[in-house]
């Protein structure tokens, strides 16, 4: 039978292995850089959404709007403004009627 403390160790020996082999991959990957286009200021979120700065100042304190901070500087993410800018779709009639027709069909067989 075999002890299972050497079991245990050899485990050990080779997770420590792949980390080992990890963390050197990991060491020769550069970081992620943001493109100096993807980086907007408030005066350019301003713009972008059409809103007073003074509102998008507003929206920064209660949260509701994506941002970072760094000293007394807001920056804000191109794309982030922009999935938020566009995350609140209102739907069309036909499309509230195709749901509210497939919900009536479900609601029917459910009957049966």
């Amino acid at each position: 039978m075999e002890n299972p403390f050497e079991v245990i160790n050899e485990k050990l020996e080779s997770i420590e292995k792949q980390l080992t082999e990890m963390r050197k991959a990991l060491q020769g990957t550069p970081p992620e850089k943001v493109n100096q286009e993807e980086i907007l200021s408030i005066e350019e979120v301003s713009k972008l959404l059409s809103m007073t700065k003074s509102h998008i100042y507003k929206m920064t304190s209660t949260r509701q709007i994506p941002h970072y901070h760094r000293g007394k500087k807001l920056f804000f993410k191109r794309s982030e403004i922009e999935g938020w800018a566009f995350e609140c779709r209102i739907k069309t009639m036909s499309e509230i009627e195709m749901e509210a027709s497939a919900y009536i069909i479900r609601k029917d067989k459910g009957r049966r």
